[in-house]
């Protein structure tokens, strides 16, 4: 509402903007304010004194605290009062951590400090600009590194995820940059969460090095291939899942790796490893047998007949 009666409340919004805590919360509230209009999914807005259309007239939904710090810079009372408790609070936070973002109290205090030195601002074209002082550049530069990071990450994750059931999303490239994001690391029991997502990416790795990767990357790669095959071929999975899809099922994924391993190698000790598998009681051979199926039928059709043979005698 204060910032919805800018600038009448410039004086009011002294005590809200001097508090790192509210600095750093009402900097999230633009994009989850424009989340909201999509919490209705194609669904018919119910009828009310105030619609989301309203809402989204207000001058609020434009500004932040953040926006307003330049209209502080003033060497009047409220623009010294406000420095006076903004740089006590920030005082009373402490330093921050040199991970901490926008979102964290003790470093958007700082930030909301710097802004309202006027010897941090200079000419830019058009008027002028906040520039950042030394430290603080050197952190927000570290910041952005880490999001990169992140970003690279979430990326290579995700492409790895949709090649693993659609070959048509692989190729020799992603191949490569999975197994060098992967850095050797090994599956284990390491993971927290209850997909098992490190390890389900790293067997996913190894498939796609042998369905996808070139002679030079296999040839460079294939002992750890096999290393991961060996992890992913120890843990057994719920015989009643799904029985269709290759995702976080990691004893499928190994066994579709091996798969391409006697494609590519043509191992008598990778074929009978297959047959062997064709046996397992919690059925992995059936999701991988039929992601693979066109390799094993132009490699040699008689794999699958075998397999099929040993998978209705293990039954018995």
């Amino acid at each position: 509402m204060l910032l919805s009666h800018w600038p009448t409340t410039r004086d009011a919004l002294v005590p809200f903007i001097a508090n790192p805590h509210l600095i750093a919360a009402d900097r999230q509230r633009a994009s989850v304010e424009t989340m909201i209009g999509g919490l209705l999914m194609g669904q018919k807005e119910p009828t009310g004194r105030v619609q989301l259309a309203d809402l989204a007239k207000r001058p609020s939904r434009g500004v932040t605290f953040e926006h307003a710090i330049p209209y502080y810079l003033a060497d009047d009372e409220t623009g010294r009062g406000l420095r006076t408790l903004l740089a006590k609070a920030v005082e009373d936070i402490g330093p921050y951590e040199d991970d901490a973002s926008f979102g964290d109290p003790a470093f958007m205090g700082c930030y909301a400090l710097n802004m309202l030195e006027r010897s941090h601002w200079v000419e830019v074209e058009g008027g002028r600009g906040y520039q950042s002082p030394p430290a603080e550049a050197e952190h927000l530069e570290r910041l952005e590194a880490l999001r990169q990071v992140r970003l690279h990450s979430t990326e290579i994750e995700a492409r790895i995820q949709l090649a693993t059931n659609d070959p048509s999303k692989g190729s020799p490239e992603l191949a490569h940059d999975a197994v060098e994001y992967a850095v050797g690391d090994l599956p284990d029991d390491s993971d927290t969460d209850h997909l098992k997502a490190r390890s389900t990416r790293l067997i996913a790795t190894a498939m796609l090095v042998a369905r996808d990767g070139d002679d030079a990357l296999l040839e460079a790669h294939e002992s750890w291939v096999r290393t991961v095959i060996g992890r992913a071929l120890e843990e057994e999975v719920d015989p009643y899942g799904s029985s269709e899809s290759l995702a976080f099922n990691r004893p499928a994924q190994g066994l579709c790796a091996l798969i391409h391993l006697w494609r590519r190698r043509g191992l008598a000790a990778d074929r009978d490893q297959l047959l062997r598998a064709a046996a397992r009681k919690d059925r992995t051979a059936v999701p991988a047998f039929a992601a693979a199926l066109a390799s094993i039928n132009a490699t040699d059709p008689r794999l699958l007949k075998a397999a099929i043979r040993i998978a209705f005698a293990s039954c018995r």
